[in-house]
């Protein structure tokens, strides 16, 4: 058999987009996210006439619960890859006895989905690699294969090059855009409100740190970016546990998979250092959203709503009193684009962004316990990625806290919902005492 490769078709777009309010329609809140994937979804990759669609839930329970319902849409459930993929349910759509649409059910947890969306992600920015891609199906089209197994197989040590191409250069823009982020904070501070808080900052390499000596809390306590542009040394290492020695109960040293040498975990356990907690690492394009609907307000905000949105993050997050003049000094920065919720005139909720290159930083995101549940925060993160959108990013990236069933995380499910794409679980390695 041959593989029909096809020229880019842009209708392709419109028949994901059907299928996607189709199943939205259908199935509701158990669709925790749905995505176009494969060569269809990149705009100039010739394919196989084929739309495949990720539809990413919380529990593969919820998948399970689809099987009855696909089918009646039309859906045919093939369950004899369970055997290659148990965490996956697959189902295939056909037209005129050939495959029109490829639906992979998987939890949005799952590397299965990270993988494919960073691969797809990386096409549609690099046109020389979507190039090199498109010549090679071109040229595998041209070979009698046994089946269409076959022809997938003999894609694969390109795609797993790209993979981790892929993976590792999405990491490098949300790490170092993080890192820049958090030290133009510290260092833009003025010196009453260096003193107050006890701030502190220093470059190591590509990485940065930041300390507040007078608040013991990790997220401004912390070293992000190590290993992501060189290989960190263990001087590199010593230089920040020096650096945090004074907060060492409470400084985090956040190390993304993709950081260099990978043994660096072991160099950090030998100084006595280990992994007391996980955040999860998103990142996503800057395709605009719909404004969200909600009874709250959200405009961007400057310098003259300082003390509120310094009252709006500490209440948010119980921080001490201390840390609301760096928060009112953040307020004013020109670099950074504020934005506030408000019901009427009471502002309840706010969130920020920092533009380093093309990657914007999604942070100091809060509500006020009383206005937690009425859309505050999912109008912000639209207001800020519209924004990231007009200031020409190509990359958005935020973290948050792991959702467990222990220890629940609305903000996780909510950055899904928005389109945001799980990078990885990033560990936070801390001092033992």
């Amino acid at each position: 058999m041959k593989v029909e490769i096809v020229d880019y078709n842009p209708e392709w777009i419109e028949m994901y987009n059907q299928t996607k309010e189709l199943f939205l329609n259908s199935f509701g809140d158990k669709i925790a996210a749905i995505e176009h994937i494969g060569s269809t979804s990149v705009p100039g990759l010739g394919a196989k006439p084929v739309i495949d669609i990720l539809v990413g839930v919380k529990k593969l329970d919820d998948a399970e619960s689809f099987i009855p319902d696909m089918e009646s849409l039309g859906f045919e459930y093939v369950s004899k890859y369970e055997d290659v993929m148990p965490e996956r349910r697959y189902f295939v759509k056909r037209g005129n006895k050939t495959s029109t649409h490829h639906i992979h059910t998987v939890e949005v947890s799952n590397p299965f989905w990270t993988r494919h969306l960073m691969f797809r992600d990386y096409l549609r920015t690099n046109d020389d690699v979507r190039d090199s891609y498109y010549t090679l199906k071109k040229e595998l089209s041209l070979k009698e294969w046994s089946s269409g197994n076959e022809y997938a197989d003999a894609k694969t040590v390109f795609i797993k090059g790209i993979e981790k191409e892929a993976a590792r250069f999405i990491s490098q823009k949300g790490e170092i855009a993080e890192a820049e982020a958090l030290i133009y904070m510290n260092s833009t501070a003025p010196e009453e409100v260096i003193k107050e808080c006890k701030l502190g900052w220093k470059r190591t390499g590509s990485s940065s740190a930041i300390k507040a000596a007078a608040i013991p809390v990790m997220v401004i306590n912390s070293s992000i970016g190590l290993g992501m542009y060189e290989k960190a040394t263990e001087e590199m290492i010593d230089e920040v546990l020096d650096f945090s020695s004074e907060v060492s109960n409470c400084f985090g040293i956040m190390i993304s998979p993709y950081a260099e040498p990978q043994g660096i975990g072991e160099l950090l356990n030998k100084r006595n250092l280990s992994i007391k907690s996980h955040w999860v690492k998103l990142y996503r394009d800057t395709s605009p959203v719909r404004n969200i609907n909600t009874d709250l307000t959200v405009k961007q905000i400057g310098k003259e709503y300082s003390q509120e949105f310094a009252n709006v993050i500490t209440t948010a997050f119980g921080m001490p009193p201390v840390i609301k003049g760096l928060f009112r000094s953040i307020a004013g920065l020109k670099e950074m684009e504020h934005f506030m919720a408000f019901d009427k005139d009471v502002p309840v909720a706010s969130g920020s962004l920092y533009i380093n290159d093309d990657t914007a930083w999604f942070g100091l995101a809060g509500t006020i316990a009383s206005h937690r549940n009425r859309g505050a925060q999912s109008a912000l993160i639209a207001a800020r990625i519209n924004a990231a959108h007009e200031a020409g990013c190509k990359w958005i990236t935020v973290e948050t806290a792991e959702d467990k069933p222990e220890k629940r995380n609305p903000s996780f499910w909510n950055m899904i919902k928005h389109g945001f794409r799980i990078m990885y679980k990033r560990p936070n390695y801390v001092k033992v005492n």
